[in-house]
């Protein structure tokens, strides 16, 4: 059985998935109290002072621990959008285009993935 699919919608889903998952990546940033780090060293939080099991966990702010499952949703959003853009959408750049276009196209979008 072939599976036909509409690669444009396929790759909009793709695109609008990527979308989400940036917003909701960032959007702790914004939701969270800013970092202010003290100017004193807490003796009592060191590993080496006080030498137990629970070393430094007493410490840690209960809030945040929340937001892991939000980078976690929103890094598999982000690589859920991005398998039919990679794989279905430059297909469809080279059925579109003509063969010189495409060269241009793959190759400026390789030569930026590069510079990073």
């Amino acid at each position: 059985m072939w599976l036909r699919i509409h690669r444009p919608r396929a790759t909009a889903v793709g695109l609008l998935s990527i979308g989400i998952g940036c917003v909701m990546f960032f959007v702790p940033q914004f939701t969270t109290p800013a970092y202010r780090p003290t100017d004193q060293l807490r003796v009592d939080s060191l590993c080496a002072a006080n030498k137990t099991s629970m070393c430094g966990r007493e410490h840690t702010d209960r809030s945040l621990v929340y937001y892991l499952p939000v980078f976690m949703i929103s890094r598999i959003l982000i690589g859920l959008g991005s398998s039919p853009i990679i794989s279905i959408g430059i297909n469809y750049i080279d059925d579109c285009t003509t063969k010189e276009k495409f060269a241009k196209y793959v190759g400026k979008k390789f030569t930026c993935m590069d510079k990073e």
